[in-house]
């Protein structure tokens, strides 16, 4: 049983149709997959969630499968919301190997904040949806919200919600989408910090 005021749902369940349809949570970093590599940073008794096939992995985990399965990383949230057991949360998609370390950040910025969600802000002012951290509630609210969450975006889940963001550097939320961003993430010598 966790002991860690939050939990984490790792988005694994996609396609990767630009990396040429593999499998992105086996894709070896440094030797490591990227699940492995960011669960490596996350404390280790905070409940992990991962929405996607289940695989040999490095600690416990829990692992949901979306029904039917390849409807997107709000669907992919609401298949894993129901084994939360925390009144925070925290989401990642798997392809964003530096972000571990910023989570537990996220979550002491919302903890000690009035808000219902706090994203990361890169200098360029993105926001980044899938490196979050939320009140438990609030992201059941605003799931429900939406009705079927098959195939519905990211960012739908923030209408209503009240957020704010804590500043990153690029390299944290960089999210392997490409042979391109994978080459960036190989070349990193280290995970990058926050900002500030």
């Amino acid at each position: 049983m966790t002991t860690a005021p939050w939990s984490l749902i790792v988005l694994a369940g996609g396609g990767g149709t630009r990396l040429g349809g593999i499998d992105k949570a086996a894709i070896l970093l440094d030797g490591r997959s990227l699940l492995d590599r960011l669960l490596d940073a996350v404390p280790p008794d905070v409940d992990v969630i991962v929405s996607g096939r289940p695989r040999p992995i490095g600690r416990p985990v829990t692992f949901v499968l979306e029904d039917p399965p390849d409807g997107g990383p709000v669907a992919g949230i609401a298949a894993a919301l129901p084994s939360v057991r925390t009144p925070l949360v925290a989401v990642v998609a798997v392809d964003m190997p530096w972000a571990g370390p910023i989570l537990a950040r996220l979550v002491t910025a919302l903890v000690s904040s009035e808000q219902e969600a706090m994203l990361t802000r890169d200098p360029d002012g993105h926001h980044q949806v899938l490196c979050a951290a939320w009140r438990t509630d609030a992201l059941t609210r605003a799931i429900h919200a939406l009705g079927s969450p098959r195939d519905r975006a990211v960012r739908e889940l923030l209408v209503g919600v009240d957020v704010d963001t804590v500043p990153v550097t690029p390299l944290a939320v960089l999210d392997v989408d490409t042979p391109e961003d994978l080459a960036r993430a190989r070349d990193a010598a280290a995970p990058p910090t926050l900002d500030g």
